[in-house]
């Protein structure tokens, strides 16, 4: 079984890269997730691929944005002094 935190789907990409970065940067499930079925009411079945880690992905970058947003950062308890609205390259 190729399920849970210990594992990387065999169709993930690895590293090191040839100068010697270590990849990949950010993981998300994207094997054998459960997904609505088309056409077939309250039918599911299970997709692997990017197609189901990139709304994962996108997900979380979502509440990052937020938590600094809403003053969160850095002690955890929402601040309005706190409030930062970040670039996108910082929530990269």
């Amino acid at each position: 079984s190729m399920m849970g935190f210990d594992f990387l789907a065999h169709f993930s990409s690895r590293g090191p890269t040839p100068d010697g970065r270590i990849k990949p940067e950010i993981l998300a499930p994207g094997f054998s997730l459960n997904s609505a079925e088309t056409n077939e009411p309250c039918g599911t079945y299970f997709q692997a691929g990017t197609s189901m880690a990139s709304p994962v992905v996108a997900a979380v970058a979502a509440l990052v944005r937020e938590y600094f947003e809403e003053g969160y950062y850095p002690t955890g308890v929402a601040v309005a002094e706190d409030i930062i609205f970040p670039s996108a390259s910082l929530i990269k």
